[in-house]
């Protein structure tokens, strides 16, 4: 009996990001890691989109985030500073343990005339 409250309060004192898996990595443009404070969210991918997870880089553009569920999502960055407020986006998927992510800001070749596009991709 002793056994089942212990393991009952184990269970129910646990942080719930011990119960997510947690998707990291660096972020990195031109070589060199983002700047902190770059948004990144995990997103659904449905017709009605939903905010699973949101964290932000810090100044070594390392982020972390933790989604309670598995499956496929979109991983988002915003960087107002360098993009005009574009989200740079890709797919990811999410287990019980943790993944890595090592991204890359990439810039595409442009059109004379026309803006620099950006894309982001797995390093």
């Amino acid at each position: 009996m002793r056994s089942v409250i212990t393991t009952t309060l184990i269970v129910v004192l646990l942080p719930s990001s011990a119960l997510a898996g947690k998707i990291y990595g660096i972020i990195k443009e031109g070589g060199k890691p983002v700047r902190s404070g770059v948004e990144v969210r995990i997103i659904t991918i449905s017709d009605k989109p939903k905010l699973m997870a949101r964290s932000e880089t810090d100044r070594n553009g390392l982020y972390r985030l933790y989604v309670r569920e598995t499956g496929e999502f979109n991983l988002t960055v915003r960087d107002t500073l360098h993009h005009e407020g574009d989200d740079l986006s890709m797919t990811v998927r999410s287990y019980q343990k943790s993944v890595r992510y090592n991204l890359v800001i990439q810039k595409t070749e442009q059109e004379k005339g026309k803006p620099a596009k950006f894309i982001l991709r797995r390093e």
